[in-house]
């Protein structure tokens, strides 16, 4: 199993004084993905631009505010039909999954 940092989106309703209005917070967290599961990776543009301008960074955790910008983001899509989001380049997705399927073949 790959060893992986999600970026995943939380909403929730901010209260003003005209309502309430959705307000979406972005969260990471450490994830295990099985090799097998995985169908599709690609390059996430919309998260990249996001980052890049600030929107990722606004409402979030203080991990994800000391990124550097030339942060890569990929989406993968697995056997389920299940997208999500993670940190690093499709090359290096490639890499810890073959680095980490060694792992467990070899110990």
């Amino acid at each position: 199993m790959a060893k992986l940092i999600e970026i995943y989106p939380r909403r929730r309703k901010h209260n003003t004084m005209g309502g309430s209005t959705p307000e979406t917070t972005w969260h990471i967290r450490e994830i295990e993905v099985r090799s097998e599961h995985i169908v599709l990776i690609r390059p996430d543009e919309i998260t990249k631009e996001l980052f890049v301008n600030g929107d990722l960074t606004k409402n979030t955790s203080s991990a994800l505010t000391e990124l550097e910008q030339e942060q890569e983001f990929s989406k993968i899509t697995l056997s389920n039909s299940q997208e999500i989001t993670v940190f690093g380049s499709i090359d290096k997705i490639k890499e810890k999954i073959i680095r980490d399927n060694k792992k467990m073949l070899f110990g």
